[in-house]
């Protein structure tokens, strides 16, 4: 209540990072980290000899949106509760931009657009992110994906997917620690979400997961 009344920019930043931690974090004894120069390093905090022994929390998030680091996010063996959508062209961002909105018309035929966060990279392209209410199958989400690929004729390398196996994804609202952008929210144009990230964030409804497995079936008849 303090912060809300005397120091609202704190308290922007305390509702973002409850909003990051709840939509993206699962796994907390891996951590990884992007530092400065755009090398990632993950610290297994509960191996032998580790070099970081507490696992991921609020310090990393709030470090994250300073711009002190970028924080990735790994995910458990067999499931998820987020599908990313990597967009990446290689110095071309209008074809970015272009499969942005491709991929975003094409999704959400299938599940609610306020289950999305679409964002800025940072560096070539673009995030789509996809937030379900309970942990969904990395088999079905790999399915979705490759059904969002034949239905769109992206290849694997211009629209890569993460949460479907081992790779970690850096969370958005930071700045990318190579090329110094900053990883904006914005809308199936590219352009910048304007007003309070964390309204915006406050917005995203879970899909169910039911809505995925249908559109899975629907597709596998055609």
């Amino acid at each position: 209540d303090y912060l809300e009344k005397y120091e609202p920019e704190k308290y922007e930043q305390e509702i973002i990072i409850d909003y990051l931690d709840d939509l993206y974090v699962t796994v907390r004894k891996d951590v990884l980290i992007q530092q400065a120069g755009g090398r990632w390093i993950t610290f297994r905090t509960d191996s032998p000899n580790a070099k970081r022994t507490w696992p991921l929390n609020r310090a990393d998030l709030k470090a994250h949106l300073e711009g002190r680091c970028a924080l990735g996010v790994l995910f458990p063996n067999t499931v998820s509760k987020v599908l990313g959508l990597d967009i990446d062209f290689v110095n071309s961002p209008s074809k970015a931009l272009m499969a942005l909105r491709t991929i975003y018309h094409s999704i959400t035929k299938y599940l609610p657009s306020n289950s999305l966060i679409l964002s800025y990279s940072g560096n070539k392209g673009y995030h789509i992110d996809i937030f379900f209410d309970k942990p969904v199958s990395k088999k079905d989400l790999s399915i979705f994906y490759q059904m969002i690929l034949a239905e769109t004729g992206y290849k694997d390398s211009e629209v890569e997917a993460r949460g479907t196996g081992d790779q970690g994804y850096k969370l958005p609202l930071g700045f990318h620690q190579k090329t110094g952008n900053y990883c904006y929210l914005c809308d199936s144009d590219g352009k910048e979400l304007q007003g309070l990230e964390s309204d915006h964030l406050s917005n995203i409804k879970k899909a169910d997961p039911k809505l995925l497995h249908t559109a899975i079936k629907d597709f596998k008849k055609k």
